[in-house]
C-alpha cells in the first residue's frame, strides 16, 4: 500500500480522504503506511 500512496504523493497528490477508523490501532496502521510512503517519494 505505502508504493501506491507513493506513487500518488509523487505524482502531486497531497489530499487523502480516510473513512473514520473503526479503532485507535486501524488509525495507528495508517499512519505508519503514510510515514512509509514518504520515505519512498523520489522528488
Amino acid at each position: 500500500m505505502a508504493r501506491i500512496l507513493s506513487h500518488y504523493m509523487e505524482l502531486g497528490t497531497t489530499t487523502v480522504i480516510l473513512d473514520v477508523p473503526p479503532c485507535e490501532e486501524e488509525l495507528a496502521h495508517a499512519a505508519v503506511v503514510f510515514a512509509k510512503a514518504q520515505e519512498m517519494v523520489t522528488i
